[in-house]
C-alpha cells in the first residue's frame, strides 16, 4: 500500500487541500477507510512532514470521513507517584526523542521514547492543557494512549520566576562526581522547557 500511494502522497501532502487526492487513491485501490487513515497519519509523523501534521490530520477527519471514525480516544498520563490525567482526548502532542508527535484517534500501535518537553492535551469541548514531561515512554494500543512519564508538571502550575532562576542556576553547572555532562545537559533541557511553558502560559514570546 505504501509503495502504491507514496508518489501521490508525496506530491499532495504539503497542502491539506490536496488530502482528498491521497484518500481517493487509496479507496479506489480497494483499501478500507481505516487502512488509508492509519497510513496517512503515519506518514505525517515522519520528521520531513511533521511540521504540518496537525492541519493535515485535522483536514482528513473533518472533510473526508466526518462521523465514520471516532474523533476521540483515551489517554492516560502515569508517573511513579500518581496519574495526573486519565480521560478522553481528541488530540495529543508529545515530545519524542526524534521530534514532536501528533496523535489522533485511529493511529496504529506504537512505542516511542519521550524527550523532555511540553505535552499538549486537547479535550472534547475545546479545553486544552499542557504538561511538562521529563522523559519516559508513550505507548499506543487500540484506542488508548498511555504516557509513562518519569515526572510531569501541569504547565499552569509552573512559576515563571522560579523556572528562570532554575535555568540560570543549571546553566553554569559543571560536572561533578554525582552529575556528569549528560545529566547536566538533560537538566538544562528540562529547565529550558519549563521556562518555555511558563512564558507560553503567561502569554509572552519565547525563544527555544
Amino acid at each position: 500500500m505504501k509503495d502504491k500511494l507514496s508518489c501521490t502522497a508525496t506530491a499532495c501532502i504539503r497542502s491539506s487541500r490536496y488530502m482528498d487526492n491521497i484518500v481517493k487513491t487509496g479507496l479506489n485501490q480497494g483499501y478500507r477507510h481505516q487502512e488509508v487513515l492509519e497510513w496517512v497519519l503515519l506518514l505525517v509523523t515522519i520528521p520531513h512532514y511533521r511540521r504540518c501534521n496537525t492541519a493535515l490530520a485535522g483536514h482528513l477527519y473533518s472533510s473526508t470521513w466526518g462521523n465514520q471514525v471516532s474523533t476521540s480516544f483515551q489517554c492516560s498520563i502515569i508517573t511513579p507517584e500518581a496519574t495526573p490525567f486519565d480521560g478522553e482526548v481528541i488530540y495529543v502532542r508529545f515530545p519524542a526523542w526524534d521530534g514532536q508527535y501528533g496523535m489522533m484517534a485511529g493511529l496504529a500501535p506504537m512505542l516511542s521514547r519521550l524527550a523532555p518537553g511540553g505535552l499538549r492535551l486537547d479535550q472534547p469541548g475545546g479545553k486544552s492543557e499542557w504538561y511538562l514531561v521529563e522523559g519516559g515512554f508513550a505507548h499506543v494500543t487500540g484506542d488508548h494512549l498511555t504516557v509513562l512519564a518519569e515526572s510531569t508538571t501541569l504547565a499552569s502550575d509552573i512559576d515563571l520566576a522560579d523556572a528562570e532562576q532554575t535555568l540560570a542556576d543549571i546553566s553554569g553547572q559543571e560536572p561533578t562526581e554525582d552529575m556528569d555532562r549528560n545529566e547536566i545537559s538533560r537538566r538544562q533541557q528540562i529547565a529550558r522547557e519549563r521556562v518555555h511553558l511558563a512564558r507560553q502560559g503567561a502569554g509572552l514570546t519565547t525563544d527555544r
